[in-house]
């Protein structure tokens, strides 16, 4: 599989849209499941074209395609707080959840605080 892409997976993806990609890293322009319609029941609209899927994100009638539905992993904004020279506590970089806490608890010496995303959960796809 290409980058961090996890596979389809239709629970994750109803309760998560924003994560469906194709293979590419281009994401749908919208996508629909019908649960009442056997084998091919996800469409995605993309570029005014609509193509059908099976719930597992294959494309009707082909093999492994750009045009295959993918999900995103799960990811999570960090700030780090990078210092030339290690801190008594033993590193020289400690993230933090959020900004306002990388600036509660930087020490002197930072010499800076950057953003930072992080993939926190890329084998569930649950």
């Amino acid at each position: 599989m290409d980058n961090n892409y996890l596979p389809f997976d239709l629970e994750t993806a109803l309760k998560h849209p924003e994560r469906v990609i194709y293979r590419d890293g281009s994401k749908p322009d919208e996508w629909h499941y019908f649960p009442t319609k056997g084998g091919l029941n996800l469409c995605a609209i993309f570029n005014g074209g609509a193509y059908w899927y099976f719930s597992d994100g294959l494309k009707a009638g082909e093999e492994s395609v750009n045009n295959d539905l993918f999900l995103l992993p799960e990811t999570k904004t960090v700030w780090i707080n990078l210092y030339e020279m290690p801190l008594t506590t033993g590193g020289n970089a400690f993230w933090h959840p959020t900004k306002e806490e990388a600036e509660k608890h930087r020490s002197p010496g930072r010499f800076a605080c950057i953003e930072h995303t992080i993939i926190i959960n890329n084998t569930d796809v649950k």
